[in-house]
């Protein structure tokens, strides 16, 4: 969800916040007059996050797979759209 100042307006806080911005929070912190980061990522999930950025938006492998179980008809039971709708469930669809 992306935060805009609609959203700031109603909860109250001081007018002068600004919404963070995507392209700020990619670069270093400027540490020129002894400011220090508020959170400095462990080195894991640094690593973490550079792995997730090297994997393909589309996975072939994972695309052929769900092709073979849709000719399959895998996904036409009652089984299968009970476990649709139960992970729709759990992600707050």
């Amino acid at each position: 969800m992306r935060i805009n100042r609609l959203r700031l307006d109603g909860l109250g806080l001081p007018t002068g916040i600004e919404p963070s911005r995507p392209e700020a929070a990619r670069r270093e912190p400027a540490d020129s007059a002894g400011e220090r980061p508020l959170h400095t990522p462990s080195p894991e999930l640094v690593q973490w996050v550079r792995r997730a950025g090297r994997e393909p938006e589309i996975r072939p492998a994972a695309v052929s797979r769900a092709s073979e179980r849709l000719a399959a008809g895998d996904y036409l039971t009652h089984a299968s759209a009970e476990e649709t709708a139960q992970a729709m469930l759990e992600a707050g669809v």
